[in-house]
């Protein structure tokens, strides 16, 4: 069984109660000074990450996609970074 490859970096997407607002922190080696950090609304976030949030969201809990990211929990997902 081979092991995916885990990208650079990683943007942890925490969506908040009222399912509009969520919580963006960016972790990894090629990290840019969080360049995405902050609360925004989905609407906010750029397309590829909300495309990759809405793929996640779909899945069951602790469901990886290649290249995609994720879901951690219910509300809290890892958005990957090509």
């Amino acid at each position: 069984m081979s092991v995916p490859e885990f990208p650079n970096t990683v943007h942890r997407v925490s969506v908040r109660e009222d399912m509009v607002t969520v919580d963006v922190i960016t972790l990894g080696i090629d990290k840019v000074d969080g360049f995405m950090d902050g609360v925004y609304t989905v609407d906010q976030l750029p397309d590829w990450v909300q495309e990759r949030l809405a793929v996640l969201s779909i899945c069951t809990l602790d469901s990886m996609v290649e290249g995609i990211g994720k879901r951690v929990t219910d509300s809290v997902f890892w958005i990957y970074e090509d």
